[in-house]
């Protein structure tokens, strides 16, 4: 297919919008999406990459937050600052890539994001032996993230570059902002006392607490004498 050059919102998504993104993104189906709703996707994935003009920097100049690359890693981010994704020497600009790659992309992606939502909002079973959020196994980017004068960077691939981000988000949020409706199982962003990802859910769960409160319950059997 023919290669396209995106542009990219210059306005940078907040750390609530990032994390609403993400989590629309991960539960879309995306075979379904019309013209325009592609569109509006790929912009947005682009501006929550924030992709900076520059390709390839010193490692010498900078500090790194994180290093290691386990699995199992507990993510504590230490700082709170602005994150910026650079493409590695010889990965692909999603800027300029065809249609199909980028579906491709978005398509992997979307896989990554459920995949670390899913570990996020997972209850811990018993035989866990590590408190918090373990990271589940994902492309991430080998250096880990940096820190220079402009903020956070993150060297690595676009889909590296879309997970580290996902999880540096992840990092900074209180677990209880970001939940799975009890209702339908599906994983929502908690606005103030929210308890269900939809005014739908939450009418269905108050209609079956009134029925349960109010239906008489079925008369016992009565034995007839033999």
């Amino acid at each position: 297919m023919k290669q396209k050059s995106r542009s990219i919102h210059v306005q940078f998504m907040s750390s609530e919008d990032g994390l609403q993104f993400v989590i629309r993104f991960a539960q879309m189906d995306l075979e379904a999406l019309r013209a325009g709703d592609w569109l509006n996707l790929w912009e947005d994935f682009l501006a929550f990459l924030h992709l900076s003009e520059s390709r390839g920097i010193g490692y010498e100049t900078m500090t790194a937050v994180r290093f290691k690359d386990n699995a199992r890693e507990v993510y504590s981010p230490t700082i709170s600052h602005r994150f910026t994704g650079i493409l590695g020497e010889g990965e692909a600009d999603p800027r300029a890539v065809s249609d199909e790659d980028f579906a491709a992309l978005l398509g992997d992606a979307q896989r990554d994001a459920r995949t670390i939502l899913d570990a996020f909002t997972r209850q811990p079973r018993p035989e866990d032996t590590v408190e918090g959020f373990v990271i589940p196994v994902v492309a991430r980017c080998p250096w880990g993230m940096m820190v220079k004068d402009q903020g956070l960077l993150v060297n690595g691939s676009a889909l590296q570059l879309f997970n580290e981000h996902v999880l540096y988000l992840l990092g900074l949020e209180s677990p209880d902002r970001i939940l799975r409706c009890p209702e339908c199982d599906t994983i929502f962003y908690r606005i103030q006392k929210q308890a269900y990802c939809s005014r739908q859910c939450s009418n269905r769960a108050t209609q079956r607490r009134w029925r349960e409160r109010h239906e008489a319950p079925a008369p016992s059997p009565v034995s007839l004498p033999k």
